[in-house]
């Protein structure tokens, strides 16, 4: 079976897929994400406001009046979702075809190993193109949200009313807090592989369990039938008990 062919692009990418590139990759994240967060404690403020009992209670209020302030929700959401969307699209496009193409050239159907590498290969397709998919509806709601707040008037968000403001914010947050955790589920209703990996790394962490288990067990038996006392020089002694004859 002849190797699959990747676009140069791709090739570059593995290329840097080192431990030393990956660990400088995810800080120059880590230092993105904590640059454009800055900007919130500027826009943000604590006041006091009627609670429904009338007690006043604290809120933080995030208020978007200036073009500046404008201009940075808008960047972020250019920034985190609309440029991953593309790279994202772009390149499991790439992939899909390569795999796609691969597939067409080998005529991988003539035999039970080759029929099997076909399925794991549509199996890749598939789960490539559910979680681009997943990604932006995700994500979508709360950036739309995010944006109808910003240009919308008083009265437009009045109108919902607080039961309705509330619902369509938590709707918009859930969902954005379901894209951070739908991938694994996503790998383990499509990827056969990821399936049988992951039954195997939880064999081997109950077998880990049990073994850590008999070893409490024992030491447990072993300690209770001990006595620890305080040596003179402060050191643990330990001496076995002995009953006393009736």
């Amino acid at each position: 079976m002849a190797p699959i062919r990747l676009h140069p692009f791709l090739l570059q990418i593995r290329q840097l897929c080192t431990f030393n590139g990956i660990a400088r990759f995810a800080v120059m994240l880590w230092l993105l994400a904590l640059i454009s967060t800055i900007p919130f404690p500027v826009l943000s403020f604590v006041e006091k406001v009627g609670y429904y009992d009338d007690s006043m209670v604290d809120i933080c209020r995030t208020h978007i009046q200036l073009a500046w302030h404008r201009g940075y929700v808008i960047l972020t959401i250019l920034i985190f979702f609309v440029l991953p969307l593309i790279v994202l699209f772009v390149v499991y496009g790439l992939i899909c075809q390569k795999l796609i193409i691969q597939s067409k050239d080998e005529n991988l159907s003539a035999n039970p190993r080759s029929s099997s590498t076909l399925k794991s290969r549509r199996q890749v397709v598939i789960m490539l193109v559910i979680v681009a998919i997943l990604f932006f509806i995700c994500l979508l709601p709360f950036k739309v949200v995010s944006l109808w707040l910003i240009y919308a008037s008083v009265e437009d968000v009045e109108s919902l009313g607080l039961e309705g403001y509330l619902n369509l914010l938590n709707f918009a947050r859930i969902m954005h807090y379901l894209n951070s955790s739908i991938n694994p589920i996503v790998y383990n209703l499509v990827s056969t592989k990821f399936r049988k990996y992951f039954h195997r790394s939880m064999k081997c962490c109950e077998r880990h369990a049990q073994r850590d288990s008999h070893y409490l067990n024992d030491y447990s038996t072993h300690r209770s039938g001990s006595t620890t006392l305080l040596g003179t020089n402060g050191t643990m002694v330990e001496s076995m008990s002995m009953t006393t004859p009736s």
